[in-house]
C-alpha cells in the first residue's frame, strides 16, 4: 500500500488484521505529522471554538466565541481534529478543486476514534453546499465523507444563496456575511453538525440557528470539523 499524499510504500507489520482488505486508503507516518493535532486540553485554546487564545491572560473563550456570544446569545460547542495549516489547505484543495475525494478517505478513522471518545452521541448532518456549487464540483465531499462514519446521517438543512468561497473573502466579511439556511427534514435526535473547516463560526453559527427553530426541537446540537 502506498500513501496517498508522498506515494511513498508503507510497510505493514505481520498481523492478523493484515489478512483481510483495509477500508480505507492512508497516509505515511512521516505525512500524518505534517497534519497538526489538536490538543484541546492545553493551554491556548479556546474552551468552546479550540481556536487560538493568548495562553498569558488565561482567557477560556476567543475573540469569535465572544462576538457570536455578546452578539446573538450563541456560545458555541465546536470540536476540530487538525489545525488548518498549509498541508491541510493543500489537501483540501485537492479534494475540493481537483475532485481527488480518496485523500478524505484516511480521516474517516481518526474521526470516527475523536467522536466515539470526545463527543456525545448524536445524528450526524452535514453543512450542505448550494446547489450551484456541486455541479461544479461534481460531487458532495462532506457527504461523500460523513457517510463512512460509523454513525447514522441524514442532511437536514439546504442552502439557499450561493456564497464566495471563504478562502475568497477577509476574516471581516465571513463574519458579516448571511448564511441563509432552511430546514428540510426536522430533526428529532441530538445531532453532530460537520464542516470541512471551521474559521470564524459563521457557517457553523447560521446552520445551529436554523436547525434550532425546528419545529419543537430541544435536542443537542454539537458542532465538528476536520480543521480549524
Amino acid at each position: 500500500m502506498r500513501c496517498l499524499l508522498c506515494n511513498s510504500k508503507m510497510k505493514q507489520q505481520p498481523s492478523f488484521s493484515n489478512l483481510f482488505p483495509q477500508k480505507h486508503n492512508d497516509f505515511c507516518a512521516f505525512c500524518w505529522q505534517l497534519f497538526e493535532r489538536i490538543d484541546t486540553q492545553g493551554d491556548g485554546r479556546c474552551q468552546t471554538c479550540v481556536g487560538l487564545v493568548d495562553r498569558y491572560t488565561k482567557q477560556r473563550s476567543c475573540e469569535q466565541c465572544c462576538f457570536w456570544n455578546e452578539m446573538y446569545d450563541y456560545i458555541p460547542n465546536h470540536r476540530a481534529l487538525f489545525c488548518y495549516n498549509e498541508t491541510a489547505k493543500e489537501v483540501l484543495h485537492q479534494i475540493k478543486f481537483l475532485g481527488d475525494c480518496a485523500l478524505i478517505d484516511p480521516f474517516v478513522m481518526k474521526t470516527n476514534e475523536y467522536l466515539r471518545n470526545y463527543m456525545n452521541k448524536g445524528i450526524i448532518t452535514a453543512i450542505p453546499s448550494h446547489s450551484e456549487r456541486l455541479k461544479k464540483r461534481k460531487i458532495d465531499v462532506l457527504k461523500h465523507f460523513c457517510t463512512q462514519l460509523d454513525y447514522p446521517f441524514e442532511f437536514f438543512l439546504v442552502k439557499l444563496l450561493h456564497t464566495p468561497h471563504q478562502s475568497e473573502q477577509t476574516k471581516q466579511a465571513r463574519l458579516q456575511l448571511d448564511y441563509p439556511f432552511e430546514i428540510q427534514n426536522n430533526p428529532k435526535h441530538d445531532l453532530i453538525v460537520i464542516d470541512d473547516v471551521y474559521t470564524t463560526g459563521a457557517t457553523m453559527y447560521q446552520a445551529v440557528a436554523a436547525l434550532q427553530q425546528a419545529p419543537n426541537y430541544d435536542k443537542e446540537i454539537q458542532t465538528f470539523s476536520l480543521f480549524r
